[in-house]
C-alpha cells in the first residue's frame, strides 16, 4: 500500500437524466486527488444520492470496522452488468478505501488509497450540511421521510413500515411515499403527494404527514408491488 496521503472530496453530479429513486436526480461522486473514479473505472455507473451519501454517518463514514461501500452500479443492477465497490475502515489518523472490486466490463481497480482522517471528516461534514442542492421536493421528500420514521408505531397499528419518501422522478411538483405490509413485505404501497415552490419545506412536510396518518394508510395508497 502506498504512504501517499490522498485528498477527499464529494462532487456532485446534476442532474441525472431518467435517474430511478431513490436516487433523486442526483448522484455524488468521490473525488479521489481530484479525480472522478467512478468516470475513469465505471462509467456507466450510477452512484448513490445526496441524501444517503452527503451524511456523517452514512455508508462513507469512516470506522474501525471495515465495511464495504458501493460507490456504483449499472442502472439494469449490480447482479446483471456489475458493481464498483471498495471497503472503508479508519485506522488511526488515517481511512483507508482497500480491496477494490469492479465487476464491470472492463473490470479496471484501483489501489489502495490512505486519506488523512481530518481532512476526510470534514469533508463529509461539509457535505452533510449542503442544501443547496435540494429542490423545493427534495427537501420536502427528506424532511417527510425524517417525520414518517419517527412514527414507526404509528404504522406498526397498521402492520406497515415506512420505505422512503423521494421526489418523484417524473415530475418535481410531487413527491412519493412508499410503505411494505409487514407480515407480507413484498406487499408495497405507495401515494403520491403534491408539493410547492412557495410554502416553506418543514410546514409542507408536516401538513403531508398529517394527511399520511388520516387513517390505515394502505387504504389512502395504491399497491406499487407484489
Amino acid at each position: 500500500m502506498s504512504s501517499a496521503i490522498s485528498t477527499f472530496t464529494l462532487s456532485l453530479l446534476a442532474p441525472v437524466p431518467h435517474a430511478p429513486a431513490p436516487h433523486c436526480f442526483f448522484a455524488v461522486r468521490p473525488l479521489i486527488d481530484g479525480r472522478d473514479v467512478v468516470e475513469e473505472f465505471f462509467p456507466d455507473g450510477l452512484g448513490a444520492g445526496p441524501r444517503k451519501w452527503f451524511r456523517t454517518d452514512g455508508p462513507l463514514a469512516a470506522t474501525a470496522d471495515p465495511h464495504e461501500v458501493r460507490l456504483a452500479e449499472d442502472l439494469c443492477g449490480a447482479g446483471c452488468c456489475g458493481e464498483l465497490s471498495v471497503t472503508i475502515r479508519r485506522e488511526g489518523d488515517h481511512v483507508l478505501w482497500a480491496d477494490w472490486q469492479n465487476t464491470g466490463d472492463n473490470g479496471r481497480s484501483l489501489p489502495d488509497v490512505r486519506f488523512d482522517a481530518a481532512q476526510y471528516d470534514a469533508e463529509l461534514h461539509r457535505a452533510a450540511h449542503d442544501r443547496s442542492w435540494e429542490r423545493p421536493a427534495d427537501a420536502v421528500a427528506r424532511l417527510l421521510d425524517d417525520t414518517l420514521r419517527r412514527e414507526a408505531d404509528w404504522f406498526a397499528r397498521w402492520e406497515c413500515d415506512v420505505d422512503g419518501v423521494y421526489p418523484a422522478s417524473d415530475d418535481p411538483g410531487w413527491v412519493d411515499v412508499y410503505f411494505h405490509h409487514s407480515p407480507r413485505p413484498w406487499l408495497r404501497f405507495g401515494m403520491r403527494l403534491p408539493v410547492t415552490a412557495t410554502e416553506p419545506a418543514q410546514v409542507q412536510a408536516d401538513r403531508l404527514a398529517a394527511q399520511v396518518m388520516t387513517g390505515d394508510p394502505r387504504q389512502a395508497a395504491g399497491v406499487r408491488g407484489v
